[in-house]
């Protein structure tokens, strides 16, 4: 959302991110001994939004290390099945962040941490998958005919769309009172003119008295056909 939004405060939607990320990171407090299923939601959770967010695996990625050192008394004993669910999240979420490019900054960090989970052959694999996956951006990104090609689809969807009535032609009859029109054609007119309402009105329309009724249908499926030329 940019600061700049008309409907959206930017500063209230910044300090409701943060309370939420603090909300999140609190639940993994050993002090609070939370369930362990609410633990390992928490993790998938936060794991989901430092994808999303890398910025903020500076603030993730020690509450989820201190989760590993630090494990919380779990309710019910701490059985032996309850701590090796509690790493096998850990090791998943600490995998798919290795994996992205966008993470790649963390990437000694991230090593480091399934190193001593003990999937340091993992930890290879992943961030042989974040280096094929920066190649790959690496050569989209100087590589000229892919961003021609990419121009070309482009304009080419432009061009389609642009010949394109807002109304099939078929639709609109011919040798029928406006009265007697079905109104789904009506309606559909009126939401097509809406949709593609432009950010200034066409010089088409602004002489509306020269407009017969009879022809608004028509200009609204082809409004660049009928557009007014200029007076000199």
């Amino acid at each position: 959302v940019p600061p700049c939004h008309q409907v959206l405060d930017y500063t209230d939607l910044k300090k409701e991110g943060e309370s939420c990320l603090a909300s999140l990171l609190a639940l993994l407090d050993p002090a609070r001994a939370a369930p362990l299923p609410m633990l390992l939601l928490t993790i998938n959770a936060l794991g989901r939004l430092a994808r999303s967010r890398p910025q903020l695996l500076g603030e993730i990625e020690p509450a989820l290390e201190k989760l590993r050192t630090s494990p919380p008394n779990l309710p019910g004993g701490g059985r032996d099945w309850q701590g090796a669910s509690l790493k096998f999240t850990l090791k998943s979420t600490f995998l798919a962040l290795l994996k992205l490019p966008a993470c790649s900054a963390y990437a000694a960090v991230l090593m480091e941490r399934l190193k001593s989970l003990g999937a340091h052959t993992q930890a290879e694999a992943a961030r042989r998958v974040m280096q094929k996956e920066q190649a790959k951006e690496r050569k989209g990104a100087q590589d000229p005919r892919l961003v021609g090609d990419q121009e070309g689809k482009s304009s080419k969807r432009h061009r389609s769309n642009q010949s394109l009535p807002l109304i099939a032609p078929e639709r609109i009859p011919k040798d029928k009172p406006l009265e007697e029109w079905d109104p789904e054609l009506v309606s559909d007119l009126v939401m097509a003119a809406m949709v593609n309402y432009p950010p200034a009105l066409p010089p088409h329309l602004i002489d509306v008295a020269e407009t017969p009724l009879s022809m608004w249908p028509e200009r609204l499926a082809y409004p660049s056909l009928h557009a007014k030329q200029p007076r000199d």
